[in-house]
C-alpha cells in the first residue's frame, strides 16, 4: 500500500472537451482514497463561464470569438487562480495555468481570436500566477482520446 506523501502535491489533468478528464480525476481520487491518501478534487468551474454576472461567456465566445475570447480567457484564468488558492495541500485539479498559457492563448492568437497584445497580456498574467507555489503542478497529465 502506498504511503501518504509527507509534502504537498498537485496533479493537473489537461485535455480537450469530452476527453474524459473528469472521469480520470474521479478514478484517481478513488484510488487515493482506497489507499488512505486524502486529497482535494478541483474541477473546472464552467458554471462561472455560463453565468458571469448574467452573461454566458462561453456562448458569447463561440458566437463572436474575435470580440469575446479575451474576456472569456481572462475570466477562466482568474477562476482557475481562485481554485488554486483554495485547494488543499494534496489536490487533483482539472486544467492548469501552464495549459492555458501554452495551449489556449497561442491557439486563440493563431486562429485570430486574440490579438498579439491580448495574447501577451494573458501570457503575462499566467506567468504571474505561475510564480506562486499554489499554481505549479508536480505532474500534468494530458488526456488525448477519440474526440481530438
Amino acid at each position: 500500500m502506498p504511503e501518504e506523501p509527507s509534502r504537498p502535491f498537485h496533479i493537473a489533468i489537461e485535455g480537450a472537451l469530452g476527453e474524459g478528464k473528469t472521469e480520470i480525476i474521479f478514478d484517481l481520487h478513488k484510488y487515493f482514497w482506497e489507499n488512505n491518501i486524502n486529497l482535494d478534487i478541483n474541477l473546472e468551474r464552467t458554471y462561472d463561464w455560463i453565468d458571469h454576472e448574467g452573461v454566458n461567456l462561453l456562448h458569447e465566445m463561440y458566437q463572436n470569438p474575435r470580440k469575446n475570447t479575451f474576456l472569456f480567457q481572462q475570466t477562466a484564468l482568474w477562476k482557475m487562480w481562485s481554485v488554486l488558492r483554495s485547494k488543499g495541500d494534496k489536490a487533483i485539479v482539472q486544467r492548469s495555468v501552464e495549459g492555458y498559457r501554452r495551449v489556449f492563448f497561442s491557439l486563440m492568437e493563431n486562429e485570430g481570436a486574440l490579438t498579439r497584445q491580448e495574447a501577451q497580456t494573458l501570457i503575462n498574467l499566467a506567468k504571474m500566477i505561475e510564480s506562486t507555489p499554489a499554481a505549479t503542478p508536480d505532474l500534468i497529465v494530458f488526456v488525448y482520446g477519440a474526440s481530438t
